[in-house]
């Protein structure tokens, strides 16, 4: 009886401990919600005058060359800029004391965009200047989405020691500061090349974000990595400089760097002040409910967020095949929703009819496949294409016409997209619905409401539509009777 009675008192008192938090957590929550209408409102009413939101970056290019147009033209002294050496001397500036730096008063300048080197290789954004014993090169390797080929970076080194001696440098520019892959330079060539090799990062890394594991990769990239990034050079250029114009177009391309590479902050800044100013209005009962939530958060949105992707893998595979009923017994789906980091929640397309390239182990079973993944953790930055399970440089020269072949007509029908070793044509997401971190009210609101909503329509439509343009291209060029 005794022990009966223990066990009944304890599930007495647990339960009135958690009726307590519920009402503690309510009374938060009802306090809060107020003051974030106010500050949603006024932020509202500051970006009807001001724009903020507005990014002249939506509405250009921003692929891997049409960056790289972008920074060739800035750093060309006879830019339409017309600021002659202004931008190139701060970017200069910022390389430290480490690297390479070339003076700017040497001779002509010249600047031009995918310089073709020797082996039919192309540095994306070349910088040269003077003659001679004088001569000098700031070279940039613009890495913003894909991976490297073998070998080059190696390559792109010894073509310019042979060209410039010890005159020259070049930059590895990265999402968040990442290093060349041991496929592009090995790691045993690295040491010799200190002073003429140097990481920058579009955006550098928040210190307590993710780093997927990669930590011998920082460590050996620590004395080629600047502590500078390319958003930091937007930022300093557009304090300094006059022109109206100009700062603002800088202003743009410094959001973009933050937003694209940095990850977005999760509210805006009048929100984060009305969070702020309540939290620490009562730090001694808010602070501790706020960590709570925040160390809550990560499995509800992921529970969440693989509800519906599996839905949404579920609708893709039904209206693929009601659409294209002629291949509905040869069309096979695979998903994976992992949550945890970068690539590895993914959704594959594909038919077994299809070239196998002997990588029995991918999800496609080897083939080439309509495919979804996402870039970031979080997840964040969802992009979708046509991925092939093999790279490019790995390929038969039989099998390297084919993917060739594949990508022309790829792009062709697809219209402007990117390209790497292994996704003969990508791209990202609207921008509206990339970052699912966002997205989550929405994400269950519309599973509640039976896989209907906008988030839904927008990507079952966006995968369907991509299908019934992709599927016969590939069946043409990789099908069974190919």
């Amino acid at each position: 009886m005794e022990t009966e009675r223990f066990f009944a008192e304890l599930a007495s008192r647990m339960e009135e401990a958690r009726q307590k938090d519920r009402m503690t957590y309510q009374h938060f929550f009802a306090e809060l919600e107020p003051r974030l209408d106010t500050a949603r409102a006024l932020e509202s009413e500051l970006d009807r005058h001001l724009a903020r939101r507005f990014n002249v970056l939506d509405y250009v290019r921003t692929d891997e060359l049409g960056l790289s147009n972008i920074l060739a033209d800035l750093l060309d002294p006879r830019g339409p800029h017309g600021q002659g050496t202004f931008f190139l001397e701060r970017f200069v500036e910022g390389l430290g004391e480490r690297v390479f730096r070339p003076d700017l008063g040497t001779g002509r300048i010249s600047v031009a965009v995918e310089k073709v080197i020797p082996s039919n290789r192309r540095i994306d954004v070349y910088v040269q200047s003077g003659n001679g014993n004088l001569a000098w090169c700031l070279a940039i390797e613009n890495k913003p989405y894909a991976g490297d080929q073998e070998n080059q970076v190696n390559d792109y080194l010894k073509f310019l020691k042979d060209e410039y001696g010890e005159r020259f440098v070049l930059i590895y520019l990265s999402p968040k500061g990442e290093g060349p892959s041991n496929w592009s330079i090995r790691k045993e060539e690295l040491g010799k090349w200190k002073g003429r090799l140097a990481i920058l990062p579009y955006c550098t890394a928040d210190s307590d974000q993710d780093q997927d594991g990669k930590e011998n990769q920082r460590d050996r990239f620590a004395d080629f990595r600047l502590h500078y990034s390319l958003a930091d050079w937007f930022e300093e250029c557009r304090r300094s400089c006059e022109v109206d114009r100009l700062r603002w177009f800088l202003r743009d391309a410094e959001v973009f760097c933050q937003r694209t590479f940095g990850g977005p902050t999760m509210t805006t800044d009048s929100e984060t002040k009305a969070l702020r100013d309540y939290l620490l209005s009562n730090p001694e009962k808010n602070l501790p409910i706020a960590r709570t939530v925040y160390k809550s958060w990560p499995p509800i949105r992921d529970e969440i967020c693989r509800n519906f992707f599996d839905r949404l893998c579920r609708r893709v595979e039904i209206e693929t095949k009601e659409a294209m009923s002629d291949f509905a017994d040869d069309l096979h789906v695979a998903q994976r929703y992992w949550g945890v980091r970068k690539w590895t929640d993914c959704f594959w397309l594909y038919r077994m009819s299809w070239r196998p390239y002997g990588e029995k182990h991918s999800p496609s079973k080897g083939r080439t496949a309509i495919c979804m993944e996402v870039e970031e953790k979080s997840p964040n930055g969802w992009l979708y294409g046509v991925v092939c399970p093999k790279s490019q440089d790995s390929l038969s020269q039989s099998d390297k016409k084919r993917r060739v072949h594949l990508i022309e007509k790829l792009h062709a029908e697809l219209g402007a997209g990117t390209k790497s070793t292994v996704w003969p044509w990508w791209k990202y997401v609207d921008q509206r619905y990339g970052n699912w971190d966002y997205l989550v009210a929405d994400l269950y609101r519309e599973c509640d409401q039976g896989d209907r909503g906008e988030v839904m329509n927008y990507f079952v439509d966006l995968l369907v539509e991509t299908a019934k343009k992709v599927i016969p291209i590939i069946n043409e060029i990789e099908g069974d009777k190919a």
